[in-house]
């Protein structure tokens, strides 16, 4: 176990993310131990160490720890993972306020709701407040291609794309101007498609 909480601590740190997460659930465990052993149960009779020990290294650990850098984007991951996967009224619950993550949740619950003009409304709300963040495009151009809107689709998957050259946007992008069937964006869609192989390889 100690050899497992130090891999996790390298893990985590490599990443930029907090180590809190960590030593919170360590709270958590010790907190049912106590609950659970006997008073006199002591570290070297357990299959593994005491938890004590292990928060004792975690927090020599956390002393050293970088702040946080992923934090922003890790809460808007978790932003469209919820919007997009759980119940509305349950997402509502969550992201209520007029934060950009609210904001950004509220318009993904707006286009599967099938309120699409509040979902645009949002969405361009937001992107107004960040300008140069390429998967706000990224997000508009899925629900414009989804809603067969191809040319608008086709103008924010290039703005996003033109912002990050990330090849996955640059497939989106390439079945957008498919859709067009003629054979100027055809030839757009191959060159997208041959760079994003090149790219990711056969990553599958």
């Amino acid at each position: 176990e100690s050899s497992a909480d130090r891999i996790a601590v390298d893990i985590v740190q490599k990443l930029g993310y907090s180590m809190n997460g960590f030593s919170n659930i360590m709270d958590k465990i010790q907190a049912e131990e106590r609950l659970n052993a006997s008073e006199n149960q002591i570290g070297y009779l357990r299959t593994h160490p005491m938890t004590a020990d292990r928060k004792q290294n975690i927090s020599h650990f956390l002393k050293n720890t970088p702040s946080l850098q992923n934090d922003d984007s890790f809460n808007r991951i978790r932003a469209k993972l919820v919007a997009f996967m759980m119940d509305e009224n349950q997402a509502l619950l969550q992201y209520n306020s007029t934060t950009n993550n609210d904001l950004y949740a509220q318009s993904i619950i707006d286009y599967r709701a099938h309120r699409f003009d509040k979902a645009f409304q949002k969405l361009d709300t937001l992107i107004s407040k960040e300008p140069e963040n390429p998967y706000l495009y990224e997000l508009k151009g899925q629900f414009k291609f989804e809603t067969g809107k191809i040319d608008e689709a086709i103008q924010n998957y290039q703005k996003a794309y033109d912002l990050t050259n990330a090849p996955l946007i640059g497939i989106a992008l390439a079945q957008a101007r498919l859709e067009k069937q003629d054979k100027d964006n055809a030839q757009r869609a191959l060159h997208l498609l041959e760079k994003a192989v090149l790219k990711e390889g056969n990553s599958g």
